[in-house]
């Protein structure tokens, strides 16, 4: 009974740990552009965002080749 009791306030400790406030979330950044191609735009391509730091973002252009993301500030 004991060892069970354990490790209940263990899990729950290991959660509380995980459940962080507003103040912990990134703070985010618009990315925004054109892709073109010969000058011309290329719709319905897959564009990513790998910062240095901070969280990686990706979105799809649209038929002119326009396209926006969100991703972590560095």
């Amino acid at each position: 009974m004991y060892r069970k009791q354990c490790l209940v306030l263990l899990y729950c400790f290991v959660a509380a740990l995980g459940c962080g406030g507003v103040g912990d979330a990134p703070k985010t950044v618009a990315v925004t552009g054109v892709v073109k191609y010969q000058g011309k735009p290329m719709p319905n391509l897959s564009v990513g965002f790998i910062p240095e730091t901070g969280m990686l973002a990706s979105g799809m252009t649209d038929a002119e080749g326009r396209f926006e993301m969100t991703t972590s500030a560095p």
